[in-house]
């Protein structure tokens, strides 16, 4: 099960450029939510935030588990979610998984 969510995870990272990739991969809880809910939860400062935060962390970890990278070794937490939080509110309708895909492909372009 862990290596299947790991390569379902590496496809969808590896994948998505613009368009989403939710069709050809699983995706497991957060991904299908939308950036809008993102932004209110974070405005909110709720407990779901928080959630949403460990949610990013584990597709992060799930990636560099599997490809055995250290994406986003140098950047804190706090430029992570700046980071969703700027794409998200430029892209309210898209689904965390695109947000999540979207930082993993500039952590890697930037060899981050």
């Amino acid at each position: 099960m862990k290596r299947a969510l790991a390569a379902a995870i590496t496809a969808l990272a590896m994948g998505l450029a613009p368009g989403p990739v939710a069709s050809e991969v699983t995706i497991y809880t957060l991904g299908s939510v939308s950036c809008g809910a993102w932004t209110a939860d974070r405005k909110a400062s709720n407990l779901q935030s928080i959630a949403d935060e460990y949610w990013v962390g584990g597709f992060l970890s799930g990636v560099n588990w599997s490809t055995g990278q250290r994406l986003g070794i140098t950047v804190d937490g706090a430029g992570l979610y700046g980071y969703i939080d700027n794409y998200c509110a430029s892209h309210p309708s898209r689904d965390m998984s695109n947000a999540a895909g979207a930082l993993v492909n500039l952590l890697a372009k930037y060899g981050q």
